[in-house]
């Protein structure tokens, strides 16, 4: 009897390598198209205002915006010569071509490196624009240099196809990727130390903050205690995300309920709160962990299988050259893995005064921009908000506001500040030009508003004075009446 009901009960399976760290190459492709046409849609939003953000002729001059990266190694083709237009209309263009490419899969490695370049150098010409994404763009953009992400449903696939495909690959950089993101979701919890995420209030707080609103956003500040769950289901979810994607029994089930919560809780994000391109490519990351039944159902329906390249072609007789090259990937790729890992504990709130990141590592770091943060909402979500007015004086007695391209002055809030910055790139810009922590842009800022208004009006009504404001409020707790606005000053420019 004993014997028979042990013979019943069977051990769970112990995940291999290639479960835990390999990738389908199908997978990887749908995270290549997934970036490719994110960031060409990123390029397109950034040129809207291309000529205001960016070279000597924009709101910021070379000269200042360099002095933002002091010992930061920071290099920017974009900013040559100063960045006159045609340089930085340049780069753009170069920028757009190497994107398409990676997106099509056409000299795949070539085209990834390429974009990753001028991903930094777009990086540098304009650090007020930036924000999270930037971060995760250019860390899969670099791990994507060493990954075979062409080698299925790409040109380079379909001219270098083989009969017999292997259809997942796996190496260090593969694992690289993947932990990466597990990383990123650890110390994304390991940061979240403020009282707003012990006390089950820190989502409502994300959205009160005026400037991230979406109208779905605010009818959802209706259900406080769904907030609350909301609030502990993602702490939870981002403590244990990297234990259920790495686990090593029940691999694929709790990998593909880690995989779906965290899809979930991504895009409820891009649909509550104006967070540009964040949520979805967070998600286009997660993509790599599609298992490969997905696709080979998929294909079975189809009927049709996909040409693979045949650079997977494990058979394939190898140089000695091209083994020593693959040797030299493999410990670069581990080397890799160590250095996000002690990156992010050493900026990590909670292993900070543990782990100490090297001084001399700092430079590797900053020149290929591999740092990364995961501090969204961290270690508090803001307890004030507010909007912004852009206040000019006119010579003809009008006062308007230049953020509503000189509109009347108006100082109560727009039902949509979404039109009011028109893309998340200028949401960014603003953000961080009225912040506390860059007040040393104010000043230039005022004086571009000034000259680009005069410019373009008649005499008669001519720009005499700008005020920055800042519309104040304090977020009162659930449940609480909202405190009066407080109209707050941030820079006055008299115009020349």
């Amino acid at each position: 009897m004993v014997t028979s009901t042990f013979a019943k009960f069977r051990l769970p399976r112990v995940a291999t390598l290639d479960d835990l760290f390999g990738i389908d190459v199908r997978s990887l492709a749908l995270v290549r198209v997934s970036i490719g046409a994110l960031i060409l849609y990123d390029l397109f939003v950034r040129a809207i205002s291309l000529t205001e953000h960016y070279g000597d002729n924009g709101v910021f001059s070379s000269a200042l915006i360099q002095s933002y990266w002091p010992f930061e190694y920071a290099w920017s083709l974009h900013l040559l010569a100063g960045g006159p237009l045609v340089v930085v209309v340049t780069c753009f263009i170069v920028h757009a071509c190497a994107t398409a490419a990676l997106l099509v899969g056409y000299k795949t490695r070539i085209a990834t490196f390429l974009t990753f370049m001028l991903q930094i150098s777009l990086y540098h010409a304009n650090p007020i624009l930036l924000y999270g994404v930037d971060d995760i763009i250019r860390t899969v953009l670099f791990v994507g240099i060493f990954l075979p992400w062409g080698a299925a449903y790409s040109f380079d696939s379909y001219f270098r196809q083989t009969a017999s495909p292997h259809k997942r690959a796996l190496s260090m950089w593969t694992a690289a990727f993947l932990l990466q993101l597990g990383f990123y979701y650890l110390f994304a919890a390991s940061t979240k130390i403020g009282p707003e995420w012990l006390d089950g209030s820190a989502v409502y707080y994300a959205l009160s903050f005026i400037p991230d609103q979406t109208s779905l956003g605010v009818f959802m500040m209706q259900f406080p205690h769904l907030l609350t769950l909301a609030t502990f289901g993602v702490l939870i979810l981002q403590s244990i995300a990297l234990i259920l994607l790495f686990s090593p029994i029940f691999t694929m089930s709790l990998r593909l309920l880690a995989l779906g919560a965290l899809i979930g809780m991504h895009a409820s994000f891009g649909v509550l709160l104006q967070l540009g391109i964040f949520s979805w490519v967070a998600i286009a990351a997660l993509l790599a962990f599609m298992p490969s039944f997905f696709w080979d159902a998929i294909e079975h329906y189809l009927g049709r299988n996909p040409p693979i390249a045949k650079t997977l072609k494990s058979e394939e007789q190898k140089t000695i050259f091209q083994a020593l090259c693959e040797a030299t990937a493999a410990m670069l790729g581990f080397l890799y893995i160590v250095y996000i890992f002690t990156w992010q504990a050493s900026n990590s709130t909670f292993f900070q005064s543990d782990v100490h990141f090297p001084n001399g590592l700092v430079v590797v770091a900053k020149v290929l921009r591999i740092d990364q943060t995961s501090g969204l909402f961290a270690p508090s979500p803001p307890r004030s908000s507010g909007w912004y007015v852009i206040s000019g004086q006119l010579a003809d007695g009008e006062e308007i506001d230049l953020l509503r391209d000189g509109a009347p002055a108006t100082y109560e809030r727009s039902d949509s500040m979404e039109a009011v910055h028109r893309t998340y790139r200028v949401q960014s810009f603003m953000l961080n030009t009225m912040s506390w922590r860059y007040p040393e842009y104010r000043p230039t800022y005022a004086a571009y508003l000034c000259k680009k208004w005069n410019e373009n009006n008649f005499e008669s009504r001519r720009l005499l004075q700008v005020k920055l404001i800042y519309m104040a409020i304090e977020t009162p707790e659930p449940g609480i009446p909202p405190s009066p606005v407080e109209r707050v000053t941030l820079y006055e420019q008299t115009c020349s």
